[in-house]
């Protein structure tokens, strides 16, 4: 009773003539390959991967679901416009001149032939899967390399003028016009019924044809900003918290601030950065993500070491410039120019995602020029010791299972060696390595974490538990293991039991991600935790027991989903301690990097309060109509709502600010949390997508959303219905606490007990797959 997704047949693209026997041959291989996946049975589907490259060289792409044989020539697209014989020959002597061109390292004159193309023939040429296509003629309105959807509904569409539109929007994504290209599959989506699915390269009509990939609703499919600008021509409000010591006028900021936006809605980032640094050298500091400036002193992100108002890891934070590191060797100007320009040659391959070409020109730097990238830092160096070094965390044990010295020993020592293997890009080997430790030993291992432990294992107590004399251990340790017992009768009820007990009656927390437990009060450094200390610091001396103590407070906060206080332990970390916390790597350090925030803008005195003083009514909301009023409420109690609101959201009382969310739609208010807009005009933002008004699919928010019972399923007696609504919710409340073990437990059980599936889209339950 579940939606099927029928899915993509894999095809092959590319240069590389096969005999029909062969390809035939090939592409059941790869079918096969894809069933061994279904059933999770990874070892037989890699061996057939790697005999498919070793026997025929074929590489496969699972993403777009595309196979293509290495190293051979470019062919011609499937869906370009038709050539006669001389042109066609003209265009594949010049494609494999390019090619030619890029295999001698010549980029200069590999993007003059391919500029050359574009601009004689009209061709453009897709280095990912090898293939030209030319757009013009009749080609059904130029190159793109999207398919229609086997499962939409078959409906009658202008299949050329779609086409047309997938080409456009093609160009502008290639060009970074991202605007444009949205205002593009706006119209493909209102005007045609259309909808694009970037990720699988396809298009479809029917179900799904509203949903949008990216930003709010845009009305009437223009290329426009997506909100009447208020009089000051932007959308940031002042976020004083003390008096202006900038010493311009607030028109001036305005009149700054107005510019820099049209130039980024041009698409002109050059000319908003030039502004952007104008205002921080006048003492302006802007920030993009909170949609606040200010002048009072403050800023937002500078002590960073980012860009002020860009976050890190965002589009344009990764498109900036490389540069050269401090420690570099000397070289003369004619050859470090030679070299910042290939250095700013790989970063454009990079994003536009042709990894070949990037690695490639990365070969050449360090071959040539001995000259080596740290993506890290976004600097260059001539000789690679002169580069920052950063020393890579341990692997460590983690978990029960008593294993002798030196079993332990040769695991750890195997462990190392796929490390190293993985280094040199010997990924057979390294999955070698990983399938024969967890046959022989049960050892299963974490990259992220660098951890590894043995499977099915008891539970252990930490190694930075408090102390426990024998007696309440041994208790512990009995309850630790009736726990897990009833986890695995699927007695959860149980389970949860026992784990409360455990913290009320023991301070004791268990995680069951590395199966270990720890005692958090008594003389044990400040309660438990899963952070270690880096071992690239700078060795700075600080109270380590006062920093286990608040990053053992930030992780208890975290789990209770109190995510404003674990920030503000953070930010005293960094601005007591000087310390900073890397979630990813579950470490913390001093010295370099310190600096670094992982979450949100800049908080002042280390204090759990809102990030700015709000204005005085109440919220940073602002009217984002574009007609009259058609709600009959007064702007005043509207604020009234909105501050309300706010405030419990403060106080993460979501069910307050929901059920006040609720109360303004219902009077024809809608909320966008994401541009911070309200509108009582009639229109909306995000309505029409089916999540919630102003709440945006995928938020933290989104996915805590209780899932519902399909109107589809089959009939079950109310008993059986609430014993399965029971154990769904159970499930989301452990994928919310990344306990993704049990939440699949209970998958299966739902699917072996009750006939009942999931569907996380769409966030029901269905009896009846």
């Amino acid at each position: 009773n579940l939606p099927v997704v029928e899915e993509k047949p894999w095809t092959k693209r590319g240069g590389g003539f096969l005999p029909a026997d062969v390809e035939a041959e090939i592409q059941a291989k790869v079918e096969a390959r894809t069933e061994a996946k279904k059933i999770k049975n990874y070892e037989e589907a890699d061996a057939i991967r790697d005999a498919l490259k070793a026997e025929h060289g074929v590489v496969l792409d699972d993403r777009s679901r595309e196979w293509r044989v290495q190293n051979a020539g470019y062919a011609m697209a499937g869906n370009s416009a038709p050539l006669d014989d001389a042109t066609k020959a003209e265009v594949e002597a010049l494609v494999k001149e390019r090619s030619q061109c890029k295999r001698d390292k010549d980029y200069g004159a590999a993007d003059a032939i391919r500029d050359r193309l574009k601009a004689d023939f009209d061709v453009d040429v897709d280095d990912r899967v090898r293939e030209w296509c030319a757009g013009g003629g009749g080609g059904g309105g130029g190159y793109h390399d999207y398919e229609r959807a086997h499962d939409d509904d078959g409906s009658n569409v202008d299949v050329a003028a779609v086409d047309q539109l997938l080409a456009e929007r093609l160009q502008c994504k290639k060009s970074r016009m991202f605007d444009e290209a949205d205002a593009i599959r706006d119209e493909l989506r209102n005007v045609h019924g259309v909808s694009v699915w970037d990720r699988e390269k396809v298009w479809r009509t029917g179900q799904g044809a509203g949903y949008q990939q990216r930003g709010g609703d845009r009305r009437g499919g223009g290329r426009k900003p997506r909100m009447q600008l208020p009089a000051c021509g932007h959308d940031y409000a002042c976020g004083n918290e003390g008096d202006s010591t900038s010493g311009m006028a607030v028109a001036d900021v305005d009149d700054l601030l107005a510019d820099r936006l049209q130039a980024k809605f041009r698409r002109d980032f050059q000319t908003a950065d030039a502004i952007q640094q104008e205002l921080f050298e006048k003492g302006v500091r802007v920030h993009d993500g909170l949609k606040l400036w200010r002048d009072d002193g403050s800023g937002f992100g500078d002590s960073d070491g980012a860009k002020p108002g860009r976050q890190r890891g965002s589009r344009a934070d990764r498109s900036q410039p490389y540069e050269r590191a401090s420690a570099s060797d000397a070289v003369d100007e004619a050859e470090a120019l030679e070299i910042a320009d290939l250095v700013a040659r790989r970063l454009a391959c990079k994003l536009d995602r042709d990894f070949q070409t990037a690695d490639e020109i990365r070969e050449t730097l360090a071959s040539d020029y001995d000259c080596f990238v740290d993506d890290r830092s976004r600097t260059w160096a001539v000789g690679e010791s002169n580069l920052p070094v950063v020393e890579e965390k341990p692997w460590t044990k983690r978990g029960g299972g008593f294993l002798p010295a030196d079993v332990e020993a040769e695991i750890q020592a195997k462990v190392e060696a796929r490390t190293e293997a993985k280094k040199i890009k010997n990924y057979e080997e390294a999955d070698a390595i990983r399938d024969a430790l967890k046959a022989e030993h049960g050892v299963v291992l974490d990259d992220r974490s660098r951890e590894w432990r043995v499977q099915n294992a008891g539970y252990a107590m930490a190694g930075n538990s408090a102390p426990l004399d024998d007696a309440t251990k041994a208790e512990v340790e009995a309850l630790v293991k009736e726990r897990s017992q009833c986890k695995r009768d699927k007695d959860y009820g149980a389970a949860d039991a026992i784990r409360d007990r455990l913290k009320a009656d023991f301070d004791v927390d268990v995680d069951d991600r590395v199966r270990e437990w720890c005692a958090g009060g008594g003389g044990g450094g400040g309660g438990y935790h899963d952070y270690e200390r880096a071992h690239d610091d700078d060795g700075s001396n600080v109270d380590v027991a006062a920093v286990d103590q608040l990053l053992a407070e930030r992780l208890q906060c975290k789990k209770s989903r109190m995510f404003d206080e674990a920030d503000a332990i953070r930010d005293e970390l960094r601005n007591v301690h000087g310390v900073s916390v890397w979630d990813r790597e579950k470490v913390w350090r001093t010295g370099q990097g310190a600096g670094y925030q992982q979450r949100g803008g800049d908080r002042r005195g280390g204090g759990r309060k809102p990030r700015m003083q709000l204005p005085a009514c109440g919220h940073d909301y602002a009217c984002g109509n574009e007609g009259d009023s058609t709600s009959g409420m007064a702007v005043a109690d509207v604020d009234d709502l909105l501050a309300d609101r706010l405030q419990a959201k403060f106080r993460r009382d979501f069910q307050t600010a929901d059920a006040i969310q609720q109360e303004l739609f219902e009077k024809g208010v809608r909320v966008h949390d994401g541009l911070k807009l309200w509108r009582d005009d009639g229109s909306g933002f995000g309505d029409s997508d089916g999540a919630k008004p102003g709440r945006q699919r995928g938020s933290r928010a989104d996915r805590s959303q209780p899932y519902e019972r399909a109107s589809a399923s089959d009939a079950v007696d109310e008993a059986e219905a609430l014993e399965i609504a029971d154990l769904v919710a159970r499930r989301l409340a452990c994928k919310l606490d990344r306990d993704f073990q049990t939440a699949d437990e209970i998958r299966e059980t739902l699917a072996s007990d009750y006939d009942c599936f999931v569907d996380d889209r769409s966030r029901t339950w269905a009896v009846g797959e």
